[in-house]
């Protein structure tokens, strides 16, 4: 029993620990995040966006750290603004990545019927029709 005890008291104490080193890595994470991005676009000019240390990063590294900053807000609630800021600040990076691709692709065209068609279905369903 005093073994027990001692087991869950020592959890206990490392949860505790480890709680506020965790809520440092997060903040400290979306700090580094929202920095990234502030230097990427002040940066990238003529090299185009993947010339920057950023721009080197794959789009599922950019997955991966919204991953993260997801936890963080579900882990750490009283920092849900830092968290989402740094959520916004890659998402402007992921869009304008894609939609380059669209444009240097031609697809756009391809995207304005799929959207239009998406747009159409809703409304349908709105109104009933």
């Amino acid at each position: 029993m005093k073994c027990a005890l001692a087991v869950i008291l020592a959890l206990l104490l490392g949860i505790g620990c480890t709680r506020p080193k965790q809520i440092s890595k997060c903040m400290k994470d979306a700090e580094g995040i929202v920095d990234e991005v502030q230097e990427h676009r002040a940066v990238y000019g003529e090299g185009g966006q993947f010339a920057t240390p950023l721009g080197q990063r794959s789009i599922s590294n950019l997955f991966d750290r919204d991953q993260e900053m997801i936890s963080s807000m579900a882990s750490d609630a009283a920092n849900r603004s830092h968290y989402r800021e740094a959520l916004d600040a890659d998402d402007v990076v992921k869009s304008y990545r894609f939609l380059q691709f669209m444009l240097e692709t031609e697809q756009m065209p391809e995207f304005a019927r799929w959207e239009e068609q998406k747009q159409m279905a809703a409304v349908s369903v709105a109104t009933g029709r």
